[in-house]
């Protein structure tokens, strides 16, 4: 078993991957649209998009946010033009969201980007062999686990 010590140089390695990703988190683009939109719009839009369209509650739960937090970026975002909302007939207390044209067209960009800006990444990834994908994969759900740990 490895040490703290013998693990250091992975650990800052993994901590420096963190920070970047918590910066480039808060950076603002604009992905064709004329609008800046900062990544958890995006974000926010695109899961609508590619699910064809959510409850408040699945976002929160998705994006791990208050009911009330989803229903503040739902409501800027469809005041920007991307989502719609509707009451569910089914549910009548329910608000069932779903992706404009633009917002269809932010969810396009978005993915074109991250199949271009990701490849090599992706790539990489592809060419893992089984046993290396499953420890990628291990790895991925332990990390998950463990920074849900600091979420309690």
């Amino acid at each position: 078993m490895r040490t703290f010590d013998e693990m250091q140089p992975q650990l800052s390695a993994l901590c420096s991957v963190l920070e970047k990703y918590t910066r480039i988190s808060r950076m603002p683009q604009d992905l064709g649209t004329g609008e800046i939109l900062y990544p958890q719009e995006v974000h926010f839009v695109s899961a609508v998009a590619g699910s064809g369209g959510a409850s408040v509650s699945e976002l929160s739960e998705r994006f791990g946010a208050t009911r009330g937090a989803a229903s503040q970026m739902v409501g800027k975002l469809a005041a920007k033009g991307y989502l719609t909302k509707r009451r569910d007939p089914a549910k009548g207390s329910r608000l069932i969201v779903e992706a404009t044209d633009a917002g269809r067209a932010v969810h396009k960009a978005h993915m074109a980007f991250h199949a271009e800006h990701d490849k090599v990444f992706f790539s990489w990834l592809a060419g893992l062999c089984t046993e290396e994908y499953e420890v990628f994969a291990a790895l991925c759900g332990e990390m998950d686990r463990w920074m849900d740990s600091y979420l309690v």
